[in-house]
């Protein structure tokens, strides 16, 4: 899962890994050493400082159902857990309190993978 996630989000993340200190979130974003916080990243560019985003680490939390329901997925339906990578590094970015690069394409993604999920045989 973890080359899935790498695979998908090569343009956004610098690394993905497995967490062992996430409990209840199936992923985050985490700053890579020497990294600057979110928050004054954003001012910075917000100040047009000149200085290109860095790419965070995303942590996968390898117990968690969401998870372990996409690595079955990804056997029989690929195409459907891209979305679905792409929707948790989304949910990541609103976690860390950082934008979304397209609000518009999250908010399309997550309709269209609720509808998805909503018509699956329970």
């Amino acid at each position: 899962m973890v080359e899935r996630f790498k695979s998908v989000l090569a343009n956004k993340v610098g690394e993905v890994r497995l967490s062992t200190r996430l409990t209840d979130s199936p992923v985050c974003l985490v700053i890579p050493d020497g990294g600057m916080a979110p928050h004054i990243e954003r001012l910075m560019m917000a100040r047009q400082m000149g200085m290109p985003p860095q790419k965070r680490i995303l942590e996968l939390n390898p117990g968690h159902p969401l998870i372990q329901n996409l690595e079955r997925r990804d056997r029989d339906e690929p195409g459907h857990v891209s979305a679905w990578i792409e929707l948790l590094y989304d949910q990541a970015l609103i976690a860390e309190g950082s934008p979304l690069d397209n609000p518009a394409a999250f908010a399309q993604r997550l309709t269209t993978l609720l509808t998805s999920a909503s018509a699956a045989p329970a």
